[in-house]
């Protein structure tokens, strides 16, 4: 979300607000290029993580502008 606080250094996990999300640091066998960063999310920018391990996210693109947002998703049961 915008304002947190990301610390993202392409081999560990990531850390938002300082709580670790454990299996998000990117494949160490991919040859795309990892995602770098050390400090707040602009206001209009989004780190977009999914639970699946070989997924093509933020960890290799880095952030999304909200101004890219093609539509908004809800969680259903």
């Amino acid at each position: 979300m915008p304002g947190d606080y990301i610390e993202a250094d392409g081999i560990h996990d990531i850390k938002i607000n300082g709580k670790t999300f454990k299996g998000s640091a990117p494949r160490k066998d991919s040859i795309l290029p990892v995602y770098i960063f050390n400090g707040r999310l602009p206001d209009d920018s989004y780190l977009i993580l999914t639970p699946h391990f070989d997924s093509f996210d933020s960890r290799y693109f880095g952030t999304v502008q909200q101004q890219n947002f093609l539509s908004h998703l809800s969680l259903v049961f």
